[in-house]
């Protein structure tokens, strides 16, 4: 008899539990003493059903992800900022004007300025006597107040027009500016920036190829100026000679003795009047430029500020040293006539009768 296993009855599945329905509990009093209830098996998720696919994690992505992209964007901006900056051209960079940068926008607007004040001038000039002479002055002061150099093609005489591009040029520290002058001007404009270069740089082999043979030797003295007497002895023979006399020039101001050093006898007479001009004492202040100095004024009571104290028409200085009137008093002889108004008519400011 063939074998038959023993048939064990199998309960049916339960049917699957909702998400939402609450899973049946049981009080410990249904359990017998003693008797701990049952763990409760965890509740898994429910299955994805086929042909739907799994979400995304766009959150995720979007938070990381996005702040991966602004530091990225930060950077790239930092990036290009400095290389702009260094990049810039030249029309946009600040230039230097008497130590202080100068913006774009301010020299622009100087420039646009200075053009309308030149063609107002050039409107009024046409009722001018001599036009060409008008013109080429409003040419002349707008280009040079306003740095505009293309103001100074207005200008037919050619010597104007040098002096024009020369001005603008060194206004503007604009070596570029030079060649727009004739051959010997703008060669002398080039010299000039070649020597404050070499200066500033103290590079001696710069300033001895300086073109122009003042600014060269300009130049050649501002660098031994800083030099002691040994660093001529590390010249090139033929620049010794030249540096000690340069030297001697230097020194000399607090030796005078020194000019005897020199070989050439012009030369030391030469030094020797240097040395006296240098030595003499200033002369005596005289703020308002009367011909009376300022101590002076302060003794006789005027007023060093002013050259004309009583505004009689006549200057403190004329008229103490020439008509030897009261430089407080207006009317020195009291007449009723003003001194400046009777020296002008040819009377006596001090009393009756002609000069």
């Amino acid at each position: 008899m063939q074998y038959q296993p023993e048939q064990i009855p199998v309960s049916p599945a339960p049917p699957p539990r909702r998400p939402d329905t609450p899973i049946p509990t049981r009080s410990g009093s249904d359990y017998g003493a003693g008797q701990a209830p049952p763990p409760v098996p965890p509740v898994a998720p429910p299955p994805t059903p086929p042909g739907v696919p799994r979400e995304f994690p766009w959150k995720t992505v979007i938070i990381f992800g996005g702040s991966g992209l602004v530091v990225a964007l930060l950077v790239f901006g930092v990036v290009f900022l400095l290389v702009r900056g260094r990049r810039a051209p030249e029309a946009e960079r600040p230039r230097e004007e008497k130590g202080a940068a100068v913006s774009p926008a301010a020299d622009a607007a100087r420039q646009a300025a200075a053009k309308r004040a030149f063609e107002e001038a050039k409107a009024a000039c046409a009722n001018a006597a001599d036009y060409e002479t008008c013109l080429a002055a409003a040419a002349l002061r707008e280009a040079t107040r306003g740095e505009v150099v293309e103001l100074c093609d207005a200008l037919t005489d050619s010597t104007q027009r040098d002096r024009c591009i020369l001005e603008v040029a060194l206004r503007r520290g604009d070596e570029h500016l030079c060649a727009r002058a004739s051959e010997s001007v703008a060669a002398y404009c080039t010299s000039v920036f070649q020597s404050e270069r070499a200066k500033r740089n103290d590079d001696l082999e710069a300033c001895l190829a300086v073109p122009d043979a003042l600014q060269r030797e300009s130049c050649f003295a501002a660098i031994i100026a800083t030099k002691d007497r040994a660093f001529c002895g590390t010249l090139p023979e033929e620049l010794r000679e030249r540096c000690a006399v340069s030297m001697i020039y230097r020194d000399a101001t607090g030796n005078p003795e020194l000019c005897e050093e020199l070989p050439d006898p012009a030369e030391r007479e030469s030094c020797a009047q240097d040395v006296v001009r240098e030595s003499a004492p200033p002369p005596p202040l005289d703020s308002d430029g009367d011909g009376l100095s300022d101590d002076d004024e302060t003794q006789r009571g005027t007023n060093p500020a002013h050259a004309d104290s009583d505004g009689d028409g006549l200057s403190d200085g004329e008229e103490i040293t020439r008509w030897g009137t009261d430089p407080k008093n207006a009317d020195t002889d009291g007449d009723g006539f003003g001194d400046g108004t009777e020296v002008r008519a040819g009377y006596n400011p001090n009393g009756e009768g002609r000069l």
